[in-house]
């Protein structure tokens, strides 16, 4: 729920090997998000290095009776995700050759596409909890969230937004290894359902680059908050249920 104001870039970069060409473009690209996100970009750091790496150092404010945790979802709310998931399995099958070129272009479109929108719509209907979903897949920060609100997450594999394609290359086998060791790390708390689709299952364990927030909205709210995510998130949708833990077991449940 905060708010940016000002950002360094933080530039791995080698001094050969890549044009310099492209190393402008990337600075061009973090300014035009800057400026997209109302920060203002005041320089930054490089050095020399390979392969390169990019990133921004942001400093920001928020009110501190409005923040937005991931230890607040109460049973009852509910799951509301706003961006499809699937950008690992097209960086991966756009590296092997067999990712379609329209397909990844769909996976660089949501990738640049900014959460702000996002945490101005939580903050104006108060949604208290929520979480991005990055490297640890949704499954993995599902289950952190879960776990710092003692609550149990019901996901209904089915109602998952995916990139176009995303399926199509899990059912030719093209699984990164994140995936893999996502789901690792999340076994001991997912309760997975019987007869449950191996290429879903894969899909909510991938791991996301700028990925979408996944929220927890109150019941009587969530449909005016899906329809204002939709105008600028288009896979936005309804993933489950938050329900209370009753048990010691599992905390997230996909069926």
């Amino acid at each position: 729920g905060g708010i940016a104001l000002s950002a360094l870039n933080l530039v791995m970069f080698p001094n050969e090997r890549i044009p310099m060409d492209v190393l402008r473009e990337m600075l061009r690209g973090g300014a035009d998000k800057c400026v997209e996100a109302g920060a203002v970009l005041g320089g930054g750091h490089t050095i020399d290095d390979y392969p390169p790496k990019y990133g921004l150092a942001v400093t920001g404010t928020v009110h501190p009776e409005r923040i937005i945790t991931n230890s607040a979802a109460k049973p009852g709310d509910v799951l509301i995700l706003t961006k499809a998931l699937g950008t690992g399995v097209l960086a991966a099958g756009k590296r092997i050759g067999e990712a379609r070129e329209e397909d990844f272009r769909a996976a660089i479109e949501s990738m640049k596409q900014l959460n702000k929108a996002a945490a101005e719509i939580m903050q104006k209907y108060g949604v208290r909890c929520a979480t991005d979903v990055t490297g640890f897949s949704l499954l993995g920060h599902g289950l952190k969230l879960a776990k710092e609100s003692n609550v149990r997450l019901e996901i209904d594999s089915s109602s998952i937004p995916q990139l176009p394609g995303v399926y199509e290359l899990l059912d030719y086998g093209c699984i990164p290894g994140a995936a893999f060791r996502n789901l690792s790390y999340v076994e001991a708390g997912v309760k997975f359902a019987a007869g449950l689709d191996y290429n879903l299952k894969m899909l909510a364990a991938d791991a996301q680059t700028s990925g979408g927030i996944l929220m927890c909205a109150a019941e009587d709210a969530a449909d005016e908050i899906l329809k204002k995510l939709k105008l600028t998130y288009k896979y936005t949708a309804v993933i489950g249920r938050v329900n209370a833990q009753e048990t010691a077991d599992a905390v997230i449940s996909i069926t």
